[in-house]
């Protein structure tokens, strides 16, 4: 296991932040697309976020995942629950590929990462 230099903690904790703020993001604009009974809350958790109906009928999670696969340095895991059938989905939405990601990568996942899930939401 490598050591980290402080600059590459600094980055990786300024990333999980990151990845918290847009799941809040996330969730305002679903809950402005929702009716009442089916509004969402989040749980934030040390390195990602769960975002659940109310009702416990559908959640997800996002956190830091990187598919090892690629040469990518920055991303994000989506792992979508559906308690009711018991199936459970995961995505890896890549952000960046360089050391130091960018604003408008983050909002391009972002964007990756909504179509998901209402995909998935209108396929249930």
């Amino acid at each position: 296991m490598a050591i980290k230099t402080a600059e590459e903690e600094a980055y990786e904790e300024n990333f999980i932040q990151d990845i918290k703020k847009i799941g809040k993001e996330i969730t305002v604009l679903l809950n402005n697309q929702m009716p009442l009974d089916k509004q969402f809350y989040t749980g934030v958790q040390r390195d990602y976020i769960a975002i659940i109906i109310k009702d416990k009928s559908f959640g997800f999670y996002i956190g830091v995942g990187v598919d090892g696969t690629k040469k990518i340095k920055w991303g994000i895991s989506v792992t979508i629950n559906n308690p009711i059938d018991h199936i459970a989905r995961r995505y890896n939405i890549p952000v960046s590929h360089r050391d130091i990601y960018t604003k408008q990568e983050l909002e391009r996942a972002k964007n990756s990462i909504l179509v998901k899930i209402l995909n998935y939401m209108k396929s249930m």
